[in-house]
C-alpha cells in the first residue's frame, strides 16, 4: 500500500528578480521543517503583449536558477500548458513568476484518516491572507 499523498497546491509567486533569495529560503525553511515538500518548480513569464512562457529551473541561466535549484521537486511536468497559461492570466504583463507545486506534508495524517474512514474532502476553498488576518484580527 502506498504512502497516502497529503493535498497539493499551486503558488505562483510574483516578485522581482533580486528580491528572491528571501522567498527561497522561507521556501526552504519549510521544506526543512517537514511542512511542505517541492514536486515541481518552473518559471512563467508574460510579456508585455501577453505571450506567455514557461521554464523549468534546470534550464534557467546559472544566475537565475542559482536562488531556486536546490528547492526544485522531482517530478516535472505535472503543471501542462493549460494550467500555466491559466495561471500566468494572473501575473503581471512584463513580469514572471516562480510556480510552486508542492504537497503539505503536515496534512497526510488527516488525508490518511479520512481515508480509512472511507470519506473525502467535499470542498476545498482557499481565503486570502489579508482577509484572513483581518478576521483573526478582531477575534485576538
Amino acid at each position: 500500500m502506498s504512502e497516502t499523498t497529503g493535498p497539493v497546491d499551486v503558488l505562483a509567486i510574483e516578485i522581482d528578480r533580486g528580491d528572491d533569495s528571501a522567498v527561497a529560503a522561507a521556501l526552504g525553511e519549510a521544506v526543512a521543517a517537514g511542512t511542505i515538500h517541492i514536486i515541481d518548480m518552473l518559471v512563467v513569464s508574460r510579456d508585455e503583449d501577453g505571450a506567455v512562457e514557461s521554464v523549468e529551473i534546470t534550464d534557467l541561466d546559472a544566475e537565475a536558477a542559482a536562488v531556486w535549484t536546490a528547492l526544485d521537486g522531482d517530478v516535472h511536468g505535472l503543471v501542462n500548458d493549460e494550467d500555466v497559461a491559466a495561471i500566468a492570466e494572473a501575473v503581471t504583463p512584463g513580469r514572471s513568476a516562480v510556480l510552486v507545486v508542492y504537497e503539505h506534508l503536515w496534512a497526510r495524517p488527516v488525508a490518511a484518516a479520512i481515508d480509512a474512514g472511507n470519506g473525502r474532502i467535499a470542498v476545498r476553498h482557499h481565503v486570502d491572507g489579508a482577509e484572513a488576518a483581518s478576521a483573526l484580527s478582531s477575534v485576538s
